[in-house]
């Protein structure tokens, strides 16, 4: 009697399932392949980042940080400092993706990772002083 298959996983059935041998191969091959896609499309996915994030986060922050902009919001600040933040983050990141290859010093692996490390770590702090300014903006109205 064939079996009907209501899961996600594709064509799978009970003739398949039986076999231990095909099974043990069949999931080697399939995590082989999930390895290959996952880090194929992480870099396809790091230079879509890179080619909209870098130029944007550019404009973004010349944007924000204008006189007229930066003196009557004080939002504004808060949004150029994030669009340098992650300006240096994508930068730092796809040249150290980029330059994998090439040998270089160990202390400049090192920056790199303190830069990106202390980079994650300024966004969430912009981020929630972002979000505690608005908070009180909006709490209090007419003493900000």
């Amino acid at each position: 009697m064939p079996t009907k298959n209501v899961s996600r996983f594709g064509n799978c059935s009970a003739e398949f399932i039986e076999n231990e041998n095909s099974l043990e191969e069949s999931l080697e091959q399939l995590l082989v392949f999930c390895w290959q896609w996952n880090s194929a499309s992480l870099d396809v996915v790091w230079y879509v980042a890179a080619a909209l994030g870098i130029p944007g986060n550019v404009l973004s922050g010349t944007v924000w940080l204008r006189r007229h902009v930066a003196d009557k919001n004080s939002s504004a600040v808060y949004l150029a400092a994030l669009a340098v933040n992650d300006f240096v983050y994508l930068l730092v990141n796809f040249l150290l993706s980029n330059l994998r290859k090439v040998p270089f010093p160990h202390w400049a692996w090192l920056a790199t990772q303190y830069v990106t490390a202390t980079a994650e770590i300024a966004e969430t702090l912009l981020v929630l002083g972002f979000s505690v300014e608005r908070l009180i903006a909006i709490r209090l109205p007419l003493r900000v």
